[in-house]
């Protein structure tokens, strides 16, 4: 930790990380205004991007421009369409809003997979199968359908 007063000298080829300290506060009633001018005053230094020490804690990552400062995913503005289940733009991409997946189960769709196709293997056509087998046998009777 240096004074800014002090003379710094970083090696050019070393990618470094600067941070600054800007202010140290005790939570406390009374405090907001003295937080809400050292946050604004570490966002306008930092481009951004806010780091809070914590006592006996773990530090935590904020930034102003709607990404992640530790891993570079970001996120579009927030905006109300944002929260709304039935809008495109903030439906869940899982379920596209509707609070549940639609997905096949293959043990529903073939109860029993010792069948074959043509035996009713698979349970929504087997009404097609039982009514062609149908056909098939009226037609073996020389009758039309």
């Amino acid at each position: 930790m240096y004074e800014l007063s002090e003379e710094i000298a970083l090696d050019k080829n070393v990618k470094h990380n600067i941070e600054i300290i800007v202010d140290r506060l005790v939570i406390k009633p009374g405090i907001e205004k003295r937080l809400t001018d050292s946050v604004e005053n570490v966002l306008q230094l930092a481009e951004g991007l806010l780091l809070v020490d914590v006592i006996d804690g773990e530090p935590m990552n904020f930034s102003q421009s709607f990404s992640c400062p530790d891993c570079g995913i970001s996120i579009d503005e927030i905006e109300p369409r944002s929260f709304s289940f039935n809008n495109p733009f903030g439906a869940c991409p899982d379920c596209f809003g509707l609070g549940y997946k639609m997905e096949f189960s293959e043990e529903l769709m073939i109860p029993d997979p010792s069948l074959s196709i043509n035996q009713g293997a698979i349970a929504v056509f087997r009404m097609a199968v039982l009514y062609r087998q149908e056909q098939l046998h009226t037609c073996n009777f020389g009758c039309t359908v």
